[in-house]
């Protein structure tokens, strides 16, 4: 995933979803602070984590690695659906405050994406928008926020670019 806000951590994860961090001074590993939360996405601060759960209503759920504690997670509005929608790409901010994750349903030509921007502040804001088989090429998040870019593989130039605000996906 990264390095933590300080330096003094490499922090990522293992096939079983642990969030775990290692020393960057002597490579260790710090196993009494590790936790199952699921898939980590990006650090936050300089001691804890944000995982993105793999159930099927998904939720970011963050761990604190100094005090070994759960932060109340994160409901994504995201209601069970079948097929269920999988996390395709994601960035994050340097600040770990800001997110944008592409999720895809189905497969192949039956493949619908669906954009998530999340900021986690005192109140944490998510928007989704569907696009439909538009499938994301890159995400981002910059000075003006979260960014997605859809681009055309056979012309280049069919593309488009979206940004996330306050008003949702434009």
């Amino acid at each position: 995933v990264g390095f933590s806000a300080n330096g003094n951590w490499i922090v990522g994860g293992d096939k079983a979803s642990t969030s775990l961090r290692w020393s960057v001074q002597d490579g260790r590993i710090d196993r009494e602070s590790a936790a199952s939360i699921g898939l980590p996405i990006v650090t936050l601060d300089e001691s804890k984590v944000v995982a993105l759960t793999s159930e099927a209503s998904p939720r970011l759920r963050i761990w604190n690695f100094a005090t070994r504690q759960e932060e109340p997670s994160i409901d994504l509005d995201m209601p069970a659906e079948s097929p269920a929608w999988v996390p395709f790409i994601a960035n994050a901010s340097k600040d770990g405050r800001t997110l944008v994750r592409a999720w895809v349903q189905g497969v192949a030509g039956n493949a619908r994406f669906r954009l998530t921007s999340i900021h986690l502040g005192d109140a944490p804001e998510v928007r989704h928008r569907d696009f439909g088989p538009t499938r994301p090429t890159a995400l981002g998040v910059d000075s003006r926020g979260p960014w997605a870019f859809f681009g055309a593989h056979d012309d280049p130039t069919q593309h488009a670019f979206w940004r996330s605000n306050r008003d949702g996906w434009e």
